[in-house]
C-alpha cells in the first residue's frame, strides 16, 4: 500500500487550490461548470433533482456502500481518519476566523461558501481515501477528486455520471 496515493485527497484539504477554480484542466471529460451557487446547492442537496441527473448524495453513498462496511474499509478509516483530523485540526483557527466574520457580517461570498462545504468536503475526501485504501480507486470517487483538485467543488452527477462541478472563482477574487 502507496500511504502517501491513499491519503492524498485528506492531505489536499489544507491546498492553496482547494476551491480556487484554478486548474479547469484537471476536470474529469464531459464535466458541467456550474456557475450559479444557487443551482449547485440544487444539484446537491435537491432529492428532485432536475431532468438528467442523479440525486448527488445517493449516487455517491452507493458508490462508497459497495466497500465501506469491509473489514479492510474499516482498517482503512483508521489511517485516513487519522490524517484528516489533523487536516481538520490544523483549519481550526482559520474556520474560527471566519465565523467571527459572519458575525461581524464582513464575510464575503467565497469564505460564507468555503463555511457551507468544509464539513462536506472532508468527509468527500475521506471516502475517496478509503476507496484508494480499499480498492487502489474508484472511478466515480477519483473523478470528485479531479474536481476538487482543479479548484471546484464537485455538486452533482448526471445519468451518465458525468460530474456536475461548481466554479467558485465566480464568487469574487477574494482569497480564502
Amino acid at each position: 500500500m502507496n500511504t502517501d496515493f491513499v491519503l492524498e485527497p485528506v492531505r489536499f484539504f489544507c491546498s492553496e487550490y482547494l476551491f480556487s477554480g484554478a486548474k479547469p484542466e484537471l476536470l474529469p471529460a464531459g464535466s458541467a461548470i456550474i456557475r450559479d451557487l444557487a443551482e449547485a446547492m440544487t444539484l446537491e442537496n435537491d432529492q428532485d433533482p432536475p431532468l438528467g441527473y442523479r440525486i448527488w448524495h445517493d449516487a455517491v453513498e452507493q458508490t462508497l456502500a459497495e466497500f465501506w462496511s469491509t473489514p479492510e474499509a474499516r482498517e482503512g478509516r483508521n489511517l485516513v481518519d487519522a490524517a484528516a483530523d489533523e487536516r481538520w485540526n490544523a483549519m481550526a483557527d482559520f474556520e474560527r476566523e471566519l465565523r467571527k466574520k459572519r458575525i461581524r457580517k464582513t464575510i464575503t461570498a467565497k469564505e460564507e461558501f468555503w463555511l457551507t462545504v468544509a464539513y462536506d468536503s472532508p468527509e468527500n475526501l475521506k471516502g475517496i481515501a478509503v476507496g484508494r485504501y480499499v480498492r487502489g480507486g474508484v472511478p466515480l470517487l477519483e473523478g470528485i477528486f479531479s474536481v476538487y483538485k482543479a479548484g471546484f467543488y464537485p455538486c452533482g452527477v448526471t445519468h451518465e455520471m458525468c460530474l456536475a462541478v461548481f466554479d467558485p472563482a465566480t464568487l469574487g477574487a477574494d482569497a480564502v
